[in-house]
């Protein structure tokens, strides 16, 4: 069930307010968050002096805490549009991948072409350049055989088996029990069989 119109953009300002006080991920946003910290830091120094050390008129120090003020709504601003534009281009990205995984889905021959769009379709999900591989595997005797797979460094997993007597016990139990697995681990225990 959707949120009424006029709740969403409120809940989603309140999130990005909740936000500010947390790093976000990536280099240029981490240094942006923190030239925002510092200026922020600075204004509050520059209007505490401004209100306790300055021997101008009160309409001066009204002005200049108002201009300061207002410098702080852009900074702060500009900040919360940039989140929201980051937000609204990884949603487009979802909706592109997600519109394109129907036609795909339709033109797959076989299994494992229907495979393949699967795991394609779940890294295009995940923000690009996050260092993910996406892998679907069937059980196989004793192991786990990979039938697709896609990411970083994905070219070379099709096909490998994966004995579980190599595997920690909680990605064993994953696999056993057909579950989602998050095996970070999954290089280290390949092996051809």
């Amino acid at each position: 069930m959707r949120e009424p119109p006029d709740a969403r953009p409120a809940a989603r300002l309140a999130a990005a307010v909740r936000g500010l006080g947390r790093p976000p991920s990536g280099l240029l946003a981490r240094v942006r968050w923190l030239f925002l910290l510092a200026a922020l830091v600075n204004a509050v120094v520059l209007g505490t002096q401004v209100l306790t050390s300055w021997d101008a008129a009160w309409q001066l120090r009204g002005g200049a805490i108002a201009a300061l003020a207002w410098l702080v709504s852009c900074w702060v601003a500009d900040h919360l549009v940039a989140r929201s534009v980051r937000w609204h281009v990884r949603a487009v990205g979802r909706e592109r991948a997600l519109a394109g995984v129907g036609p795909a889905l339709f033109a797959a021959a076989d299994p494992a072409a229907i495979h393949q769009t699967a795991v394609t379709t779940a890294v295009e999900l995940v923000e690009a350049g996050q260092g993910i591989r996406v892998c679907l595997v069937e059980p196989d005797g004793d192991g786990v055989v990979v039938t697709a797979a896609a990411g970083d460094d994905a070219a070379e997993l099709p096909g490998v088996r994966l004995p579980f007597d190599a595997m920690p016990p909680a990605i064993r139990a994953g696999f056993q029990q057909r579950l989602p697995v998050y095996a970070e681990q999954l290089p280290a225990l390949r092996t051809n069989g």
